[in-house]
């Protein structure tokens, strides 16, 4: 883990190599600005990324292939700031032809700042993977994320 001081915020950042099995880093992604949506890119292997919050939510959205066949997909997730008041405005849904296959808030991991969730579906067309900042930018930092599909 790596102290940073941006100048309002003390900030707790993971090291990339604590939190991937592989050194590759496949994209890294910026957040949308207040309000807007960004996306979907593709979520292949590993991406790491910044969301900045707004009263309204912030989002944005990664694409996974998905084979269909109720095949079990497992998603890992990791933010920081981690932590209950960062995490409860923080979501994360699994959305395929417009259905909700599951819906997680940020605090729904076993420890803060993680969360693992799974979702599968009968149909064979990608599923989009939609990340949202509902924190308040004037008080929390913009969420730093770790997303990677399994």
């Amino acid at each position: 883990m790596v102290q940073s001081w941006d100048g309002r915020f003390d900030l707790d950042v993971p090291c990339p190599s604590m939190l991937m099995e592989s050194a590759m880093w496949s994209q890294s992604v910026a957040g949308a600005g207040a309000g807007e949506t960004m996306g979907p890119a593709a979520l292949t292997g590993p991406i790491t990324g910044a969301l900045a919050g707004s009263g309204a939510g912030t989002s944005v959205s990664y694409s996974i292939a998905y084979s269909g066949n109720n095949r079990l997909q497992t998603v890992s997730f990791v933010y920081w700031p981690a932590g209950s008041q960062v995490g409860n405005a923080l979501f994360l849904q699994a959305i395929q032809n417009g259905k909700v296959l599951v819906a997680h808030r940020g605090t729904d991991g076993n420890q803060p700042g993680h969360l693992q969730f799974q979702f599968s579906s009968m149909s064979a067309s990608p599923v989009t993977i939609q990340i949202t900042n509902y924190n308040n930018p004037a008080t929390t930092p913009p969420v730093g994320y770790w997303i990677r599909p399994s």
